[in-house]
């Protein structure tokens, strides 16, 4: 009889988390109409580490965030901005966070560290080794490319665009930013990506439009998909 009982527990929790009448939740920020997946990769952090994306988020909620440390204006917004999501979030050990430069020619990893310091961001900061390298610039490029960020090199009264954005209405709604740096400027049209435990990239939120209770509660909603995947494991 107690097995019968259990049985029955069981079978009302996977009917509860299963059910097809569930209402689609409503984003605050702006929702991917087809989830994205990520495609793995690996960078160097600023402690001269290689980070891999899957194994540090696997089964984690993710917050991807891309700037630059001469980006003196918005960028530090959006890590202050990141660190309170992080201070507030609920099962904040299931949150991985991770910035990517989109300046690497300045970014090393001992400028990134400096910058973490300097805005007390707790989180993994990334770039690549050796800008003259083929490769990693080719696979940084790749990821901002993924990601949907539209970066542009500007040099004296030339440009030249790196990548594109995310789509045909990104420009619409996306952040620019143009910087003086020492010798070119660095223009981008970017966001922070919120990244499910699946490793779908599902919110995004222009780096001028945070609303920070609203942000908290999409990464809420993310956090609460995974902790509940994460418990239905062990059934």
């Amino acid at each position: 009889m107690k097995k019968f009982v259990a049985a029955c527990i069981v079978s009302l929790m996977l009917a509860g988390c299963v059910s097809p009448e569930a209402e689609p939740h409503d984003f605050h920020g702006e929702d991917f109409e087809e989830r994205i997946y990520v495609e793995d990769f690996s960078l160097m952090s600023s402690d001269n580490a290689t980070w891999n994306f899957t194994e540090q988020t696997y089964g984690k909620v993710s917050i991807a965030v891309f700037l630059f440390t001469n980006c003196l204006d918005i960028c530090p917004i959006v890590s202050q901005n990141v660190r309170w999501i992080q201070a507030n979030a609920n099962h904040s050990d299931m949150l991985e966070i991770f910035t990517i430069t989109v300046d690497p020619w300045r970014d090393n990893a001992t400028t990134l560290q400096e910058w973490q310091d300097w805005q007390d961001s707790h989180w993994t900061h990334l770039t690549i080794e050796d800008v003259d390298n083929e490769s990693q610039m080719e696979n940084i490029a790749s990821i901002w490319t993924q990601f949907g960020v539209g970066l542009e090199i500007q040099q004296a009264n030339t440009s030249t665009e790196s990548n594109t954005s995310q789509d045909d209405n990104s420009s619409e709604n996306s952040t620019e930013s143009r910087h003086h740096g020492l010798d070119y400027l660095v223009e981008h049209s970017t966001g922070t990506i919120f990244i499910d435990h699946t490793g779908h990239q599902r919110v995004w939120w222009g780096d001028e439009d945070w609303v920070l209770d609203l942000a908290l509660e999409d990464i809420n909603y993310l956090l609460e998909e995974a902790h509940e995947a994460y418990l239905m494991s062990f059934i």
